[in-house]
């Protein structure tokens, strides 16, 4: 009996501070939300843009009815910087009584632009055409044509980059004469000096191939991106001495790819192209200035292909490659740089064979190349700034290759240096280079240059 006399107003007494401890909590719970912090954002209000608003809303690190902190307005300017797309810039909050109203002013445009560039890799001259839209659509979307022609080899890209979405499409044509050396290379292009400088050739023999390349991509989030691709190619040889290899046929194949983190892509390199006419130039100040702290950046990449007869190709292999890149940009803004890929082949007919060049990702221009199932690449590269202001950027680069690559039996290493000076205008896309790659196996060098385009 007393153990419940005084249970019952101990209970009593419990029951009317909860009601008026929740009582106050409702009243006074925001106030110790955000009394150390801004108000919700009331109100977004976007003004001088032509793109699309919702273009604009998606790349907002905040949103209508949460806090807003000074970090989250620094986050969605550079998210709105990395559309290339906006002559000129500004977010600004205001508190009006007790709301907080955002004002983003986003001054941007469009064009339509063709452009030629020319050039020359290792003494074979090239021409190429490009034509390229942005933001017409009010999308963001950049759309080019590109073509390239050069003695035995054309090639023909159709590119479509929204802020989401990607889709490529590429039909080539290539035909050359190529060497088989005795110590296992190829040469990389035909030659216009003597064939025999770099050792006696075993085989002789002249390719052709026609094919066309789909790839259709999605970006699942801020790091990820995925690719679905499709490729159809016919191979012919004609033996000119010694023999030819035996893949004469059709190859059609289907693959997947997946990338996180930051990875060099085509659509960056058009935004320049805005740069004519004011657009992205809204970060140009920054540009110029000094980072505070060096800025690190990391990529990673895997892809898996496979043909096989059930789709229509008369070989059937699987390839698999892997590779990452890690970069620091510096406060003078020179940048280290280092790549590593990875290549592993089963079944691989002759023409899909992995090669020790560019497309595995060295940096190098080099005459003769090792090519087999399985391939391990590396790549350093230096860049420094000479001259950086208002009118444009030049500078000056080292970089070292180093490939292994195994074919049944057989190791080959490659290996090989060089170094190369471009400049590169701000409002208007004339990077103008020239480099110079010295191969260590071969002991000789290969000069290049361009204007207009890479080299």
């Amino acid at each position: 009996m007393k153990v419940a006399f005084l249970f019952k107003p101990m209970k009593k007494i419990f029951a009317v501070n909860f009601q008026l401890f929740a009582f106050l909590s409702v009243f006074f719970w925001p106030v110790a939300v955000y009394c150390e912090g801004d108000a919700p954002v009331a109100n977004i209000f976007i003004s001088g843009n032509r793109v699309k608003e919702s273009v604009i809303l998606n790349k907002l690190a905040f949103k209508k009815g949460l806090p807003l902190t000074e970090e989250q307005i620094e986050e969605s300017r550079l998210n709105l910087y990395s559309l290339g797309l906006f002559k000129s810039l500004k977010i600004e909050k205001r508190a009006e009584g007790d709301r907080l109203n955002v004002f983003i002013e986003a001054k941007d445009g469009w064009f339509v632009f063709p452009w030629v560039m020319f050039g020359s890799r290792g003494g074979v001259r090239y021409s190429s055409f490009m034509l390229v839209e942005q933001n017409i659509f009010k999308e963001a979307e950049r759309i080019m044509f590109f073509g390239n022609y050069q003695e035995n080899l054309s090639f023909n890209v159709l590119s479509l980059f929204f802020p989401e979405y990607s889709f490529t499409a590429l039909h080539e044509n290539r035909f050359n004469t190529e060497y088989r050396y005795s110590d296992g290379a190829y040469n990389t292009q035909t030659f216009s000096g003597d064939v025999f400088k770099f050792g006696p050739v075993s085989d002789c023999y002249e390719k052709k191939i026609t094919g066309v390349r789909i790839n259709a991509g999605k970006k699942i989030s801020d790091k990820i991106s995925a690719a679905l691709l499709a490729a159809e190619s016919d191979v012919e040889y004609s033996p000119v001495s010694g023999t030819a290899p035996s893949d004469r046929g059709r190859i059609r194949l289907a693959g997947v790819s997946l990338s996180y983190g930051d990875v060099e892509n085509r659509a960056e390199m058009l935004s320049s192209f805005g740069r004519i006419f004011g657009l992205g130039m809204a970060d140009m100040a920054e540009n110029l200035k000094k980072n505070g702290r060096a800025k690190r950046e990391t990529g990673l990449q895997c892809s898996i292909e496979r043909a096989e007869p059930a789709i229509g190709s008369d070989f059937e292999f699987t390839k698999f490659t892997a590779g990452g890149n890690a970069a620091v940009v510096y406060g003078d803004k020179s940048r280290l740089a280092v790549l590593i890929r990875g290549g592993l082949g089963s079944g691989l007919p002759f023409s899909q064979l992995f090669s020790t060049g560019r497309r595995e990702g060295m940096s190098g221009v080099y005459a003769r190349e090792f090519r087999g199932d399985r391939i391990a690449v590396s790549s350093a590269n230096y860049r420094y700034p000479i001259l950086r202001n208002g009118l444009g950027n030049m500078s000056a680069g080292v970089f070292a290759d180093y490939a292994l690559c195994f074919n049944q039996a057989n190791q080959w290493e490659k290996s090989g240096a060089g170094l190369n000076f471009t400049y590169q205008f701000w409002r208007f896309p004339i990077p103008i280079g020239v480099g110079y790659t010295y191969s260590f196996n071969d002991e000789d060098w290969l000069g290049s240059f361009s204007v207009g385009g890479a080299f």
